[in-house]
């Protein structure tokens, strides 16, 4: 067989091609499973399509669309049995693997043909495709890398039908007219020799993966907006409930020292045992105003006795150890909303679980090794979830919810630090760490 009768890779080829996008895309989605079963289950299904190519070889014009859309099936269920996402997601990133093993495969033959035409290669059905498969597996191991920089966008990401839609029409445009010159010869985009037909094949495909990456970036940019803004939101609204909580404790502890006064001048009138005890019970209940008021910082006693308030009510025990001047650096609204994502998960989770001994929640601030800790600890009350390092949404749609823990991770690390989320012996943490200010 000469180059010019090679005007495509073997059906091998491009079966294995396929598999191995799936693969190497699917290794960036959510994982179902360990890393070993998910190479097991990838390198296995790429055997089976290659030796199903292999008696068809796509040569057989009436099995060449069966034997394709054969191939496409095993791209989709290798995604599908190694990642943990929507069969939207499945579908979205099958037409991804198709058009990056079409470019893949296309890209091999062409330095192929390349090295048959110099006479550095012989015409060794063997050598070929074993060169072919050589280059395909770095192209794909590229793809890879470069898709697990994006895993974090494909944890978050949610193909819906539109998406899909117009996925799908790219790739089907993108499909006919990279294959053009095996239909029409005579046309301006068509080819004459096996090289120039395959690289016609190689560019299209190549500016098809361009073409689609531009629109996941372009949609990711305005996912991310969305969110930014969703947080933005949460963060004005949390610091407008500070400030209204702030203009409510001041008129609280006003009235709170009011009634002090008027407590020590009815008790030098009341002598009945039941009115000395109605005294004392009265003098309890408000004195709880009093004993959050000192840690050291404005927003946070603020916003602690606040949340003493609610709890209260729900019968949850708050309580509060450290120095609060620690968190005189964040800027209040920063403050305000950090401690009332943190705050208001806990008692959201708390509020639900049987017991009073159940019901606590612990806020910390301390200064450990040059920054700055702050810990909410409360109990699990069951398995949690976690998804990228962070406690996954139990509110139904995941694309709507989580953003506070998002916000909280946000503001760790704008200041010099980081946010962690852990379960431990029955306890759920929400760990933030914060740069220490330079004195």
């Amino acid at each position: 067989m000469t180059p010019e009768m090679m005007i495509a890779a073997p059906g091998t080829v491009y079966a294995a091609n396929f598999a191995l996008a799936a693969l190497a895309l699917g290794l960036s989605n959510p994982p179902r499973g360990t890393l070993l079963r998910r190479l097991l289950i990838g390198f296995g299904l790429t055997a089976l399509n290659i030796l199903f190519a292999h008696v068809t070889d796509f040569d057989i014009n009436a099995l060449y669309f069966p034997t394709l859309v054969f191939a496409l099936g095993i791209a989709g269920l290798i995604l599908h049995l190694i990642c943990d996402m929507p069969a939207e997601n499945t579908v979205y990133f099958t037409l991804h693997a198709f058009i990056a093993g079409e470019f893949s495969s296309a890209f091999s033959w062409q330095i192929c043909l390349f090295l048959l035409r110099r006479g550095l290669l012989a015409a060794s059905p063997f050598r070929l495709n074993l060169l072919c498969l050589l280059l395909s597996a770095l192209v794909l191991a590229g793809l890879g890398f470069y898709c697990s920089r994006l895993s974090e966008e494909h944890a978050h990401f949610r193909a819906d039908r539109k998406t899909l839609v117009s996925t799908g029409l790219t790739v089907l445009g993108i499909f006919l007219f990279s294959n053009i010159s095996d239909v029409f010869t005579n046309t301006p985009f068509s080819g004459n020799s096996a090289f120039e037909i395959n690289l016609i094949r190689m560019l299209a495909d190549a500016g098809g993966l361009i073409l689609l990456e531009a629109a996941r970036s372009h949609r990711a940019e305005v996912q991310r907006a969305a969110q930014l803004q969703i947080m933005d939101n949460l963060l004005q609204s949390q610091y407008s409930s500070f400030k209204t909580s702030e203009r409510s404790m001041a008129l609280i502890h006003q009235k709170y020292h009011d009634l002090k006064h008027q407590i020590a001048y009815l008790r030098e009138d009341a002598h009945s045992p039941d009115g000395l005890a109605g005294l004392d019970r009265l003098e309890r209940e408000i004195r709880s105003f009093e004993a959050i008021s000192s840690t050291g910082n404005h927003v946070l006693d603020t916003i602690l006795t606040d949340k003493t308030l609610q709890c209260q009510q729900l019968e949850i025990s708050l309580t509060f150890t450290g120095d609060g001047r620690l968190l005189d650096f964040l800027p209040p609204m920063d403050l305000a909303a950090l401690l009332g994502n943190l705050l208001d998960n806990a008692i959201e989770h708390v509020s639900g679980l049987s017991g009073p001994a159940q019901r606590w929640i612990e806020l910390s601030v301390r200064k450990n090794a040059g920054f700055i800790v702050l810990e909410v600890t409360n109990p699990a009350g069951g398995d949690i979830q976690f998804e990228n390092g962070l406690p996954k949404s139990t509110k139904g749609d995941d694309r709507y919810h989580g953003f506070g823990t998002m916000s909280v991770r946000e503001t760790g690390e704008r200041y010099g630090g980081s946010a962690g989320f852990t379960l431990k012996n029955g306890c759920f943490t929400a760990k933030v760490s914060f740069a220490a200010p330079s004195a």
